[in-house]
């Protein structure tokens, strides 16, 4: 599949949106997708998802990638993502700044890493492996902190910053993982917007949030865009 690259406002492809997108006669700039919820997979997702990228140019994401875990990374893993990604279309992959396995074990949440050079260092290195492996650029997203890892001594701001200029790659801004931030740490959402390196934003992303009963906002969980992240 030829590769195209999306420009201006796309949106999400998910199981539910499935019979609206493939109805829909409006142009559409480009559709977002999570790797792990098609590659592998057959039946109609696999259908879906070979129809909407004749129509459409597609972004590929995913969220098992570990780049910041202790593991080994998963190089059959990696091959099949870039078979994959070529025969999408998708001119970059993105994966998140965080961890979600350790030792062989899944967490089933991505977590964010300690702010220290070290964790710069060790993220920079899987980034361009990763990068290598899929002959195509690799853009890293942000995560909600809810708790700050022992042992920082950076802020998220100088920690992300320090990422994308080493690695020399793009971010994908989760606006909604800002706001997140912001909120339980009880500070100004737009203080930490300055701080992002807004040269290396290549996709800013509208997500939701939810509140917990103990009154802490959690990023996504299927919850509403709320206003102020509009």
């Amino acid at each position: 599949m030829e590769r195209r690259t999306p420009h201006g406002v796309g949106i999400g492809l998910h199981s539910r949106h499935y019979d609206a997108i493939v109805a829909t006669p409006e142009p559409i700039d480009g559709l977002e997708i999570v790797a792990e919820d098609f590659l592998g997979r057959g039946g109609r997702a696999r259908r879906v998802l070979r129809d909407c990228a004749r129509r459409w140019p597609i972004g590929a994401r995913g969220i098992s990638g570990n780049l910041g875990g202790p593991d080994a990374l998963d190089f059959a893993h990696l091959r099949a993502l870039r078979r994959w990604l070529e025969e999408v279309g998708s001119p970059w992959y993105c994966d998140a700044l965080g961890y979600c396995s350790i030792d062989g074990h899944a967490l089933h949440d991505i977590f964010p890493m300690p702010l220290t050079p070290e964790a710069v260092q060790h993220l920079v290195g899987r980034i361009g492996i990763v990068q290598d492996v899929l002959e195509r650029p690799v853009h890293v997203h942000d995560v909600a902190h809810y708790a700050t890892m022992p042992g920082s001594t950076m802020t998220a701001g100088q920690f992300l910053t320090e990422v994308v200029e080493r690695a020399d790659c793009g971010l994908w801004l989760d606006l909604a993982c800002l706001y997140v931030d912001a909120a339980n740490q009880g500070v100004d959402a737009f203080e930490l917007l300055a701080e992002v390196p807004r040269h290396r934003v290549e996709v800013i992303r509208l997500g939701g949030c939810t509140r917990t009963r103990e009154g802490r906002l959690v990023a996504g969980r299927g919850g509403r865009v709320p206003p102020q992240v509009m």
